[in-house]
């Protein structure tokens, strides 16, 4: 762990090891002469591609960043991303740019004890914290008062990444904290626009241009882009004035069973509202439909998933063929679920043994 005050451009050390050193190799670099920074894709949806992005463009995103946070040097920055990816790196470019304080940890689950035990070791506590996390760590981040106390303390924390399950967003929309959920990518160097939990619809930052494609996808115009527009998969509902948008799904994440366009993200959250799981939905070659819906998840001791379950409470041609339970996914180092590795690793060599 470690705390950089970039105003006196000093380092503090505490149980100093190699994600720290990454931090500040990365700072070096982001202090280099180079007017490119070479970043990774998640690789939640393919393999992770290697993306260069201008320096410039990354500080326009910061200045966005600032303007729609309120963001400025008396904030503390807290750096529990890992520092391959967009979201990890803009953390620790927002702090230098401002010249604020940022404070490093280890990626992990649960990051906020080690927050904990920094303060300690440092002997001293900090506000106005500004906290970026994926779902999966802000549902272990709420889970004890001791964590809550700290969290109290942030200007803002923003959720990003991968989409907030419904029955995690409803418990943070009862904690009364400064959530944020974010929407952005690598290519458009993190958010370009922000929801509250009690919103569906995502409001695009200042200067951020929206468009629907030919196939209604969302094209997004910014700053941090240099004002090129970027197509993404996302398949969205883009309002009147352009400046709102609720995500429908991705493009490459709709299957054909049996001629019917099966749309998995609706699936996914209509299985999660009933069931409660953790889980995600994908497609295998069937002779007879051509490709089948089915459905993973972490098994637990309460129930194991069958379609009798689902039975007139969903259309039927939404309940999965197939479900498989699993002790655990795959994760990316952001943090998302990885789907193709998951399957890869644990759902192929079950069907492979059929």
């Amino acid at each position: 762990m470690i705390l950089v005050d970039f105003e006196k451009d000093s380092v503090i050390r505490q149980h100093f090891n190699d994600v720290d050193q990454n931090v500040l190799d990365f700072i070096l670099e982001w202090k280099s002469k180079s007017d490119k920074i070479t970043v990774f894709t998640s690789g939640s949806t393919g393999e992770p591609k290697s993306i260069e992005l201008q320096k410039d463009y990354m500080k326009a995103s910061v200045q966005m960043s600032i303007d729609a946070f309120l963001l400025d040097k008396n904030d503390v920055f807290v750096c529990n991303l890992s520092t391959e990816s967009i979201a990890g790196k803009m953390m620790i470019v927002r702090a230098f740019e401002l010249k604020a304080k940022l404070i490093s940890i280890s990626p992990s689950s649960n990051p906020i004890p080690d927050l904990h035990e920094f303060e300690r070791l440092a002997g001293t506590t900090f506000d106005s914290f500004v906290f970026a996390f994926v779902p999966m760590q802000i549902k272990m981040s709420i889970s004890s008062i001791a964590n809550l106390r700290l969290l109290k303390r942030a200007k803002v924390i923003l959720i990003g990444g991968a989409s907030i399950p419904e029955d995690l967003e409803a418990q943070l929309i009862e904690l009364h904290l400064p959530f944020k959920a974010t929407y952005g990518m690598t290519e458009t160097i993190t958010h370009i626009a922000v929801r509250n939990l009690n919103d569906k619809e995502f409001t695009a930052l200042p200067k951020v241009k929206l468009e629907n494609s030919d196939r209604n996808t969302l094209k997004i115009a910014a700053p941090s882009t240099g004002f090129e527009w970027i197509e993404t998969n996302d398949l969205v509902l883009l309002n009147e004035t352009k400046d709102k948008f609720q995500i429908l799904g991705r493009a490459d994440n709709v299957i054909n069973s049996g001629g019917v366009k099966i749309q998995l993200e609706k699936v996914e959250s209509q299985l999660t509202q009933i069931s409660g799981h953790t889980l995600f939905c994908f497609g295998l070659p069937d002779e007879t439909l051509g490709t089948k819906l089915c459905c993973t998840y972490i098994e637990s001791n309460d129930i194991t998933l069958n379609r009798e379950i689902f039975k007139g409470k969903m259309p039927n041609f939404e309940i999965p063929k197939m479900f498989y339970p699993l002790a655990e996914f795959k994760y990316t180092k952001s943090g998302k679920i990885d789907k193709l590795r998951t399957i890869d690793a644990y759902i192929e060599p079950q069907v492979s043994n059929k």
